[in-house]
């Protein structure tokens, strides 16, 4: 399997959305709550284009 790292895009926030969702308890756990408006998926959205605009990339493996 080959994987490809590459910077998160505005266009990934459906799916990254999906998997927080799916993971919620997980992340709750290790990462601590966020706000009820984090649950949101225009939230995300706009989450994805603040971090676009910074620097620092991420990579959601």
């Amino acid at each position: 399997m080959k994987i490809v790292l590459r910077p998160l895009r505005v266009g990934d926030a459906d799916t990254l959305w999906q998997f927080e969702i799916e993971n919620r308890a997980w992340f709750e756990r290790w990462v601590g709550p966020r706000p009820d408006t984090y649950w949101k998926l225009g939230s995300l959205r706009k989450i994805v284009e603040a971090k676009q605009a910074e620097t620092d990339a991420m990579y959601p493996v």
